[in-house]
């Protein structure tokens, strides 16, 4: 990726990201806490023309070909990628090297270039659902105000790396957001200043 027009930290955290995503819960420390597992939930914040998207879908693509992780897709609702993570029919598993028994979880991959496509404005309720998986507690049961029949996720994982930008922010999360305990567990990656390549060999200069 030297050649792509976004800055190094833009690169640096994608990368990171990604090998995140691809860990997903088959990885883990076991602290005084308990377990800790590499699942992230990253932001690349900048203004439009910086560079998020030329670092996130070269990531996109290289998890997508992969085959190893449940990616979801760019215009997938927040509702959507509850049901998706809900549905039995994603469960994976492998056998841990401590117990030598096998472990089934839900795992979802989001890498997408606005992650306002995810999220409705104001939506507390989809907030508090992935800020409970970010703990990757042994299961999470929700019902949504649209939903009849509980939804049952058991293992869950999620990983997020995806764009957004810093005017968006304020008006995509409300106010209660902030104290809820989900930006304690975001990582936001800023940048402010394009990188500038040139148009016909696509040579990044200064």
């Amino acid at each position: 990726m030297a050649d792509v027009p976004t800055p190094d930290i833009f690169k640096t955290w994608t990368g990171i990201s990604t090998i995140s995503s691809a860990l997903e819960r088959r990885v883990w420390l076991n602290l005084s806490g308990g377990k800790i597992y590499p699942n992230m939930f990253v932001f690349l914040v900048a203004n439009p023309g910086v560079g998020k998207d030329q670092a996130l879908m070269p990531a996109r693509e290289l998890l997508e070909a992969s085959g190893c992780v449940n990616l979801a897709p760019t215009s997938m609702t927040g509702k959507g990628m509850i049901d998706t993570l809900a549905d039995a029919k994603i469960m994976k598993e492998f056998t841990n090297p401590e117990t030598k028994s096998k472990v089934f979880y839900q795992s979802i991959t989001i890498c997408v270039p606005e992650f306002g496509t995810l999220l409705s404005k104001h939506d507390l309720e989809f907030l508090s659902i992935i800020n409970d998986a970010y703990n990757c507690g042994p299961v999470i049961r929700e019902r949504l105000r649209s939903q009849k029949e509980e939804l049952i996720i058991k293992n869950p994982h999620i990983s997020i790396v995806a764009g957004t930008q810093p005017q968006y922010i304020s008006t995509l999360f409300p106010e209660e957001a902030w104290g809820m305990g989900f930006f304690a567990r975001v990582i936001m990656i800023y940048h402010d200043k394009a990188i500038k390549s040139d148009l016909f060999t696509g040579g990044v200069f200064d």
